[in-house]
């Protein structure tokens, strides 16, 4: 058996994002709960199981509510400031389309 892959890297990048966009498809939270901290994705499970079983008209679930709130936005700073590149927080200080790289080469021509 040799040693050489049958996908390149790029191929398995695919795969391993095509994975994850059809198992959060099926489950959301997975959404919730990626970009953060290990920490921050265990609080806010642990605050979703809670949320569930709790009635909607306790008191504390407003508080949790909020609680989450901010993990959530936690969970953004965190992937915007720590896990990504320059490029990347420089794309998200540009916010609007995205960049075409085919209408460079259709202007060229």
């Amino acid at each position: 058996m040799s040693g050489k892959s049958r996908y390149n890297k790029d191929e398995l990048m695919r795969i391993q994002v095509s994975w994850a966009e059809q198992i959060a498809a099926k489950d959301s939270d997975y959404t919730d709960y990626a970009g953060g901290t290990e920490e921050i994705g265990l609080k806010l499970a642990r605050i979703d199981t809670i949320l569930h079983l709790l009635p909607k008209s306790n008191p504390l679930a407003i508080l949790l509510k909020l609680k989450r709130m901010y993990l959530i936005q936690s969970k953004k700073a965190i992937f915007a400031t720590v896990k990504t590149g320059e490029i990347s927080q420089l794309g998200f200080l540009k916010g609007g389309k995205p960049f075409d790289i085919d209408a460079i080469f259709a202007t060229e021509k």
